[in-house]
C-alpha cells in the first residue's frame, strides 16, 4: 500500500503544478496536460478499452463530476456520420442530417436525442446507431475539437458555447477551468478504487498486460 500511496501522490502534485502552471499565463500548457492526464488515468480505468478517445470519454463522462459531458451535441454527431467509415452511418447520415441541423443549439441526453431519430430511421440503423452515440457527447467534442487539436497545433483556441444549452443552462466553454475539477475528480475516483480494492484502478493490470502480449 505504501508503494499505491507514492504513485497516487505523485498524481496529485501533477494536479497541483497545473493549477500553478495555469495561474502563472500558460493555460494552454495546463489544459494540454490536464487532458493527457484524464486520457491516462482514463486508460487505467478501462484498459480494454477500443482506443484512447473512448477512454478520455468514459472517465469525463462516469467520473468528471458534470453531467454535461454526457450531453450529446447534435453537430457532433452529424460530423461524426458524415465522416465514419461505415456504411450504414453515411445513409444514416442523409436520412437525419436535416433534423439534426434543426436540433443545433440544444445539448440532449442519450434518450432524447434517440427519440428524436427514431422516426427518420429503420430499427436496424438505430442498433447499429445507439452504442455509436458517444461520438456525439460532449466529451468527444472536448476530445476532437480541443485535445486533439493542442496536441497536434498547440496552442489550441478555447471553444466557446455560450449559445448552447444543456437541461436548460448554457454548456460551458472548453478549457482548462472545464477541465481542472473534472481531472481531480477522476483522479479521487482513480485512488478510491485502487485503495478500497487493492489493486491499481480496480484492476489486475499484470494480468491484463499478459493477455495483451500473449496476443501479439
Amino acid at each position: 500500500m505504501h508503494v499505491m500511496t507514492e504513485f497516487f501522490g505523485a498524481w496529485e502534485q501533477r494536479v497541483v503544478f497545473l493549477d500553478e502552471l495555469a495561474a502563472s499565463e500558460h493555460e494552454p500548457e495546463a489544459f494540454l496536460l490536464a487532458s493527457c492526464y484524464i486520457e491516462a488515468l482514463g486508460h487505467g480505468l478501462y484498459p480494454d478499452c477500443e482506443g484512447s478517445q473512448r477512454a478520455f470519454c468514459k472517465a469525463l463522462i462516469e467520473h468528471g463530476g458534470s453531467a454535461v459531458f454526457g450531453g450529446h451535441h447534435p453537430r457532433a454527431l452529424k460530423d461524426w456520420l458524415t465522416h465514419a467509415q461505415e456504411a450504414w452511418a453515411r445513409g444514416v447520415a442523409v436520412k437525419v442530417g436535416a433534423v439534426l441541423d434543426g436540433l443545433i443549439g440544444t445539448l440532449f441526453t442519450e434518450g432524447e436525442l434517440r427519440r428524436a431519430l427514431e422516426p427518420y430511421v429503420t430499427t436496424a440503423e438505430m442498433r447499429h446507431l445507439t452504442p455509436s452515440l458517444w461520438h456525439a457527447t460532449y466529451a468527444a467534442v472536448v476530445y476532437t475539437d480541443t485535445r486533439s487539436e493542442a496536441v497536434h497545433n498547440f496552442p489550441a483556441t478555447a471553444v466557446e458555447f455560450s449559445a448552447s444549452t444543456f437541461g436548460g443552462q448554457a454548456v460551458p466553454a472548453i478549457n482548462y477551468r472545464l477541465l481542472a475539477p473534472a481531472l481531480k475528480a477522476i483522479l479521487m475516483h482513480c485512488e478510491k478504487v485502487s485503495f478500497e480494492s487493492r489493486l491499481y484502478f480496480g484492476h489486475d493490470l499484470r494480468k491484463l498486460f499478459s493477455a495483451t502480449s500473449s496476443k501479439v
